[in-house]
């Protein structure tokens, strides 16, 4: 795939997702529901929280009730409740709705099986003299400052994206300032490090340190002379530290007016955490990746 339609369209001949939200009273949410139902990219959707102001909500939007399965919860914590019915099979995608992330995240760290290290990735297109291409972010929404054995499992969830959506061996970035190893830069040394653990792995390739004009521009690559078959060709790019892929990922966004989707992965299923700031359209790209990323159901 090479852009985020290819990764809509396909996700709209697959079989669709089953979302549960947690906190499901909340317009965007809502919003994108019902355009990703319409897509047919999600069937049974549980909505968790408030009933009535929830079968309000669907009424406005001229939703019917019984396409969708509400759940009350028990006190006051739709998080717990969603991630209990993701367990209990009733849903193969959690979403969050009207809550804070770090509330959904706890619900899910206590309650939910974790392959990995939970991680953020983010799927963009980058355009070149060769057209778009999809490229990743990663991590720009959980790990604050990841150890190597972090950002290992870092690439692990991101390449498990890519190859979902076609890469059969995707190409990784290790991003630093500069794309040599100086002992005043810690970050340049964690890289290198990194990058040479990875060698044996053979469902991705791996190199750094790398910086961003190289990862991605091979004529940047050939001037300063760096031989790398990650450099100039970059499908995803590992952030050194929470604060560089967060700005990364919204530069993407806000600077180049990109079109963005992204996903939690590390956990039995995907988590979509869409912020209060991302639109319906963004929410229903995100529930189009997380098609291609469930396991099969059927």
């Amino acid at each position: 795939m090479q852009s985020l339609d290819d990764i809509l369209k396909q996700a709209q001949n697959a079989p669709p997702c089953r979302p549960v939200v947690a906190g499901a009273a909340h317009h965007s949410t809502l919003d994108a529901l019902a355009s990703a139902r319409r897509r047919t990219l999600v069937e049974q959707p549980v909505l968790v929280g408030d009933e009535d102001s929830i079968l309000e909500q669907l009424e406005l939007r001229d939703e019917r009730s019984g396409d969708y399965r509400i759940v009350s919860p028990a006190g006051d914590n739709p998080a717990s409740r969603a991630v209990e019915l993701i367990a209990d099979g009733a849903g193969d995608v959690l979403l969050k709705g009207g809550i804070a992330t770090s509330d959904l995240l706890r619900a899910v760290l206590t309650g939910l099986d974790t392959h990995r290290r939970l991680s953020d990735v983010l799927v963009t297109e980058y355009v070149s003299n060769g057209g778009p291409r999809l490229i990743g972010v990663a991590d720009g929404g959980v790990n604050v400052a990841p150890d190597i054995e972090a950002k290992r499992q870092i690439i692990e969830n991101s390449v498990h994206v890519f190859r979902q959506l076609g890469f059969d061996t995707p190409r990784v970035a290790l991003l630093c300032a500069v794309e040599k190893m100086i002992d005043s830069m810690p970050h340049t040394v964690q890289a290198s490090q990194l990058a040479e653990r990875m060698r044996a792995y053979d469902n991705c390739i791996v190199d750094g340190p790398l910086a961003l004009d190289n990862a991605l521009s091979e004529q940047a690559a050939k001037a300063k002379g760096i031989d790398s078959p990650v450099a100039g060709h970059a499908d995803i790019l590992v952030a050194p530290t929470v604060e560089a892929g967060n700005i990364l990922g919204k530069a993407f966004q806000y600077l180049a007016g990109r079109r963005v989707a992204h996903l939690i992965g590390g956990a039995s299923v995907p988590i979509l955490i869409p912020s209060r700031t991302e639109d319906p359209a963004d929410r229903v790209r995100s529930l189009a990746l997380a098609v291609h990323c469930t396991e099969p159901r059927r």
